[in-house]
């Protein structure tokens, strides 16, 4: 699948102008660099081609009848997580919005034996939202959507 992270690298400066633009942006304000250079154009479609194939990655984990990765160490960390997350303690797992959270997260909850829970923000389609929504259940990942109104409550109850 990598020729349609590559096909979608191209297309997508053209017809997400918001996105371009914030890249455009980013590169702007961290490298000092014009949006119209070289490296700004290589650096976007690179972001676009790296983001869809996290996204056909983590689709394709999900999706698949059977375990896809493999996690050397796994021992290792069932101990940690179990030390870190015994009775009268527990556990918070932080990522950057950078790789697959989803592949993290799923992975987590499989080795503790436990639910991950998320906050994620729903996707502008309310469709894309509900499939992501699901994709996530298969993971044994609950999601605490940003724009719900009990966001607060149900993180206090999440923590307790």
């Amino acid at each position: 699948m990598p020729w349609v992270a590559y096909l979608y690298s191209r297309l997508a400066p053209r017809l997400l102008k918001r996105d371009t633009r914030l890249i455009a942006d980013n590169v702007a304000r961290v490298y000092h660099l014009p949006a119209q250079s070289v490296f700004a154009d290589m650096f976007q479609r690179q972001v676009f081609r790296s983001q869809t194939l996290i996204a056909l990655e983590t689709f394709k984990h999900q999706l698949s009848a059977k375990d896809l990765l493999h996690l050397e160490g796994q021992e290792r960390l069932k101990a940690e997580i179990d030390r870190l997350s015994a009775p009268g303690k527990g556990l918070l797992v932080i990522t950057a919005h950078h790789g697959s959270w989803e592949l993290v997260a799923s992975t987590v909850a499989l080795v503790s034996g436990k639910t991950f829970v998320a906050l994620a923000k729903p996707s502008k389609l309310p469709e894309f939202t509900e499939v992501l929504d699901r994709l996530r259940r298969r993971g044994n990942t609950r999601v605490l959507w940003t724009d719900s109104k009990n966001l607060l409550r149900d993180m206090m109850t999440t923590l307790k």
